[in-house]
C-alpha cells in the first residue's frame, strides 16, 4: 500500500512518499520509492514515485521512463510527454501487470524554471500542476485528498508546503493500514534548488505541530458551544499563542537546517549519479 504526494507552491513543488511495502500476505519492508534523477550537464533534473501492488513491473517501467527523459537534450513540456506517452505505449504491448500502476513525475528544469508534475495512469498522462495544488496516487490518497485541501491554497512557501506534507502524511499513515510513515521529503524550485529532509528533521517537525489537533478541538469548541465570555476568550488566547509558538519554532527549525537538508541532496544527487553509471543508464 502506498501514499505517494505532489504538492505544488507558486514556484515549488514538494514530493514525498510513504515508505512501507507489503509483501503478500507474508508482511512489509520498508523502501524508498522515490528516486531523484540528477544527471551532470543535463537540461532539467527528475524525480519517480509509483503506486502500484505489483513491484516487479513498476521497477521495470520506471527503468525504462528513467531512461527515456535521460535520453532528451532539452527541456520541453511537450516532448517530455510525448515521449513519456510513448514509453508507456510500448511498454503495455509487451507487458501486462497483474494490477494498475500509477506513477508521478517531478521534473525540474535546469538552470531554472517552474517543476511541472506529470500523472501517468496505464497509457493516460496528465500535467495536473498546471491546474491544481497537490496530486495524490496509491491506497492512501483517498484520506490525503481530504485533508490537504484544508491546508493548501496557493502561492505557499517550502515551508508551508513542507509542513502540509508532514501532517498529511503522518495522518494518512496513522489511519491507513499498510501507509507506512513519510521519512523523505524533497523541494524542487524554480531558482534550480533541490532540497531534502529526512527523518530527524520531519520528527521534529511533528513535534512542533503536536498540539495543533487540540487547537483544532478547541476553535470547534469556540465555534459549536460558544461558552461564556470569559471562558470563550480564555480559549481563544490559548489557540492564539500556541499558533504564534508553533510558528515561532517551525520557523527556527527550519532556518537551522538549511544547510544540511542542502547537503543531503547534494550527496544523494552524487550517489544517484554513481548508480546511473554503474548500471549504464
Amino acid at each position: 500500500m502506498t501514499l505517494v504526494s505532489t504538492l505544488c507552491g507558486s514556484n515549488n513543488v514538494v514530493m514525498f512518499a510513504d515508505n512501507e511495502e507489503s509483501i503478500s500476505d507474508l508482511g512489509k519492508k520498508i523502501v524508498d520509492k522515490l528516486t531523484v534523477w540528477d544527471a551532470p550537464n543535463h537540461p532539467f533534473r527528475f524525480a519517480i514515485a509509483s503506486a502500484t501492488d505489483d513491484a516487479m513491473y513498476v521497477e521495470m517501467l520506471e527503468r525504462k521512463l528513467a531512461a527515456a527523459l535521460l535520453a532528451m537534450d532539452a527541456f520541453s513540456l511537450v516532448t517530455i510527454e510525448n515521449e513519456l506517452a510513448s514509453t508507456l505505449t510500448e511498454f503495455y504491448a509487451h507487458h501486462s501487470p497483474t494490477s494498475l500502476i500509477e506513477i508521478l513525475v517531478t521534473v525540474q528544469p535546469l538552470p531554472s524554471g517552474r517543476p511541472c508534475v506529470f500523472h501517468m495512469s496505464h497509457t493516460a498522462i496528465s500535467i495536473p500542476s498546471l491546474s491544481e495544488s497537490f496530486k495524490n496516487i496509491g491506497k492512501g490518497a483517498y484520506l490525503a485528498d481530504f485533508i490537504l485541501p484544508k491546508l493548501l491554497g496557493a502561492y505557499e512557501s517550502n515551508l508551508m508546503l513542507v509542513l502540509a506534507a508532514i501532517y498529511c502524511g503522518k495522518l494518512v499513515h496513522e489511519n491507513t493500514p499498510g501507509v507506512g510513515p513519510v521519512e523523505r521529503i524533497i523541494l524542487l524550485g524554480d531558482s534550480g534548488e533541490y532540497e531534502e529532509l529526512g527523518g530527524v528533521e520531519i520528527k521534529e517537525f511533528e513535534g512542533n505541530m503536536a498540539l495543533f489537533g487540540d487547537v483544532i478541538s478547541e476553535a470547534f469548541a469556540v465555534a459549536a458551544i460558544g461558552h461564556e465570555p470569559e471562558t470563550r476568550q480564555a480559549l481563544l488566547d490559548y489557540m492564539t499563542e500556541e499558533l504564534d509558538a508553533m510558528k515561532a519554532r517551525n520557523t527556527e527549525l527550519w532556518e537551522r537546517i538549511q544547510p544540511q537538508i542542502k547537503k543531503r541532496a547534494e550527496r544523494r544527487a552524487k550517489m544517484q549519479e554513481r548508480k546511473r553509471k554503474a548500471s549504464g543508464s
